[in-house]
């Protein structure tokens, strides 16, 4: 990550979540996991504010992007402290089953979510948590955009094993609050666990466009 991250000029920070009882980590994200009373939200927060008091960063550009649990915690994010995110990724995560659990302060958080589409731990579609395709589509009424413009982006290729580019890209930027979008890339073909080695030079990229 550090080539990748230097080459960008990105402070890249990588907290872990606290140890269970089996010594496996979580985010306490409040949706899906965990009801320990762990304090994530502020904890994550302070990591922001400490980075930002450390290091000579711009403060319109603080990104979040999470790997299932994470991908939960990075939804939660956007929902309890939108005024410090600028956009975040979902990899393989959702959300709060109701909405109105949800309360953005601000309309400034760009959303990307990323799901494979045999995904059965967390599903793609419906249940036990909110869908692919619903978190997008929520997203994107937070942020005022026009719900039936929805625009496909070219194929990607993210998955290195699985041949061609498997995975495809719906858009909804229009109508939206400014400099904001959201997007779901659905990865074809692809469960909870796969060789995403070449997702993180493509997700950054489109985090630092925001």
């Amino acid at each position: 990550a550090t080539p990748l991250v230097d080459d960008r000029d990105v402070i890249l920070v990588l907290p872990d979540g606290t140890l269970n009882a089996d010594d496996e980590r979580f985010w306490d994200s409040g949706a899906g996991c965990c009801g320990t009373g762990v304090d994530d939200v502020g904890y994550l927060t302070q990591l922001i504010d400490d980075a930002k008091a450390t290091y000579s960063i711009d403060d319109d550009r603080a990104y979040l992007w999470g790997y299932s649990n994470g991908g939960f915690m990075s939804f939660t994010m956007a929902c309890a402290v939108s005024e410090h995110i600028t956009a975040i990724v979902s990899l393989a995560g959702s959300s709060f089953d109701d909405p109105a659990d949800c309360t953005p302060r601000t309309e400034a958080v760009s959303v990307l979510q990323i799901h494979g589409d045999q995904d059965r731990t967390i599903n793609y579609g419906p249940g036990p948590y909110p869908s692919a395709v619903e978190m997008a589509e929520r997203h994107a009424g937070f942020l005022g955009c026009d719900s039936s413009a929805v625009t496909a982006g070219p194929d990607l290729d993210l998955i290195p094993n699985v041949g061609g580019a498997e995975t495809t890209v719906a858009r909804r930027d229009q109508g939206c609050a400014e400099g904001t979008s959201v997007e779901l890339w659905t990865m074809r073909g692809i469960g909870h666990i796969a060789n995403f080695t070449n997702l993180a030079p493509t997700v950054l990229d489109w985090l630092l466009a925001r």
